[in-house]
């Protein structure tokens, strides 16, 4: 049987708008992810924890150098000024272990994803449009998963209220398709 045009025409739109390509889809539909997904959201995971770890390096630099430029090396010997010499410091390094657990969570959930499968939802889609400082956000719901971060041209194109199938990794939208 031959796919209808029209429905072809609008997958090929909600592929180009929601990053994925018809051969991803299929593989969706199996339940696998495809290797260019996966590679995807690797190369994401990745700028993360080099974000991550760059912010570890500047916020623990920060804290001791600051400390020193204002109590001077070694601490002083007043109960006060040595406190926040300490409070400086430590609090930098403190800060910058946060990232650097940061940074491992991340890459934790990146070894995770090689061997997951893909999963779906089926449902009457639910779009959400939050205005904030840096601009709007776009997400969907789709059977009570919610899926952040949609491009706007896509999050356009999807009709309010309509059923879908979503296909996803985690809480990532890898496809999404008329159900």
């Amino acid at each position: 049987m031959t796919p209808d045009p029209k429905l072809l025409a609008y997958l090929e739109q909600l592929a180009a708008t929601h990053r994925f390509t018809l051969e991803q889809l299929a593989a969706n539909r199996e339940g696998r992810i495809h290797p260019e997904q996966l590679a995807r959201h690797r190369r994401s995971g990745m700028r993360w924890i080099v974000t991550l770890v760059v912010f570890a390096v500047l916020v623990g630099a920060a804290g001791v150098i600051g400390a020193v430029e204002i109590y001077g090396f070694p601490p002083p010997s007043d109960r006060v000024d040595r406190n926040g010499f300490f409070a400086l410091a430590g609090g930098g390094l403190l800060l910058a272990v946060g990232f650097v657990v940061g940074a491992v969570v991340v890459a934790l959930k990146i070894r995770r994803m090689t061997g997951q499968s893909a999963g779906v939802v089926a449902g009457p889609v639910q779009k959400i449009d939050v205005s904030g400082p840096g601009g709007n956000t776009y997400s969907y719901v789709v059977s009570n998963r919610r899926f952040e971060f949609i491009p706007h041209d896509g999050w356009v194109l999807v009709t309010q209220g309509m059923r879908y199938r979503a296909y996803f990794m985690g809480n990532r939208l890898l496809s999404i398709e008329p159900a």
